[in-house]
This record gives C-alpha cells, sequence and structure tokens, in this order.
C-alpha cells in the first residue's frame, strides 16, 4: 500500500523550485500541513497523521531554520479519536498556538496548546469552541495584538456535517 508524506519545496522567484524532499516518513498517512514563519526566521509545521487501523488521527509538530532539515516530528495529541484540521501562528508576543478541531467532546469542537519556547515545550490542550453544532478548520491571526480566529461550524442537517468519516 502506498505512503502519504509531507514534502517541501523552494523557490527564489516562483517559477524555478527545488527538487522536492521529504518532510516525514512513515507508514501512517501524514495530511494538511500548516505552516507558520516566526519572527526569528524558524519556520514551524504542524499536520495531522491519520492511523487508518486504529481509526484515530493526531495532531504532530516539527521546525526548521532553513526549510530543509527538520527537527523529529513531535505528537502534540495522542488520544483515541479524531484530532485534525491543525492551523499555527505566532501571537504578538512571539508564542506559537497550534489550533485544531477534535471529537473529544462527543462533537467536533476546537482546541488550542500554546509554546513559550519556540516549540520546544507545549501547554495542555485547552477548548476553544463549545457548541451543540460541528466545529472544523480554524484559521486564526493576530491583528494588533488581537487574535482573529475564523473556521467552519457545520449546522445540524449539514450534508456536509459528517464527510471526515470518509478520510
Amino acid at each position: 500500500e502506498g505512503q502519504v508524506d509531507l514534502v517541501v519545496r523552494s523557490s527564489r522567484d516562483g517559477r524555478n523550485w527545488s527538487a522536492p524532499q521529504r518532510i516525514t516518513d512513515h507508514p501512517d498517512a501524514d495530511y494538511y500541513p500548516a505552516l507558520a514563519k516566526a519572527r526569528d526566521g524558524t519556520l514551524h509545521l504542524t499536520w495531522f497523521r491519520l492511523q487508518r487501523k486504529a481509526g484515530r488521527m493526531d495532531i504532530w509538530y516539527a521546525r526548521s531554520r532553513d526549510g530543509r532539515r527538520w527537527s523529529q516530528p513531535v505528537a502534540i495529541t495522542e488520544r483515541d479519536g479524531i484530532d485534525w484540521a491543525p492551523a499555527i501562528y505566532e501571537d504578538t508576543g512571539s508564542a506559537l498556538w497550534i489550533l485544531w478541531s477534535s471529537d473529544r467532546t462527543g462533537r467536533r469542537e476546537l482546541f488550542a496548546v500554546r509554546s513559550g519556547d519556540g516549540g520546544r515545550s507545549w501547554s495542555r490542550a485547552h477548548q476553544l469552541t463549545d457548541s451543540p453544532e460541528e466545529d472544523d478548520f480554524p484559521h486564526v491571526l493576530d491583528v494588533r495584538g488581537e487574535r482573529v480566529l475564523v473556521w467552519t461550524r457545520f449546522r445540524a442537517g449539514s450534508p456536509l456535517r459528517s464527510f471526515h468519516r470518509d478520510a
């Protein structure tokens, strides 16, 4: 069976690109990368890993100074269930945040972790949304010190409400 990995390329002009280089090389499938560049130039990457046989998805993280050599991937979540669709950003205080959608409450809600040391350690997950509907695909920016968070909320009866089950 084929493998699904994350790959990176770089370009100085947007027309000529380097050869693809694998970031991950794991028997489980890695999907939905989100990339952020910190003020110090470090690249921060998050994604979810689908463990199809175990029926779970977990959030992962790695960092790089140059986009070619990446740190060893670190699991941000390790639990039975679905943690997926991550986003990452750096706030005005230089803290990193990873947000994602999780089914840990019995429905999909948004959760976040924070790192104040450049991604070397992470806080415990805390819940951002609490809705009878399903929340997915977060994206957040820090705008003049105020965090602006947008996401998709699937209302009851939405035909796409459970599409993640086909992943």
